[in-house]
């Protein structure tokens, strides 16, 4: 994950924190990866475990949906997402 990758993913993981939802990361892209972090509000802890793949998804609690990343892609390194996730997208408006 470089420094532009990074600071996309830390705008998701803040908007999703202040709109209470809670955080599990999956280790792959596609969603078929181990859980790594489930159910945190913690931004350190969910950036710790990102990265190690050559992807994430993140999904969203209570409805939230879900987003993957695909590290390499810089500026589009936001991928993939569900409808419920839509509210995501607010971050590159």
């Amino acid at each position: 994950m470089n420094a532009t990758e990074r600071r996309i993913i830390e705008s998701v993981i803040d908007l999703a924190l202040s709109k209470g939802y809670s955080i599990t990361v999956i280790d792959d892209f596609d969603g078929c990866g181990d859980k790594v972090i489930v159910n945190s509000t913690s931004k350190a802890d969910v950036l710790k475990v990102m990265g190690t793949t050559g992807g994430d998804r993140l999904y969203f609690s209570n409805g939230g949906g879900w987003v993957s990343f695909i590290y390499g892609n810089d500026e589009d390194v936001l991928s993939n997402g569900s409808a419920k996730a839509e509210w995501v997208w607010e971050i590159i408006k």
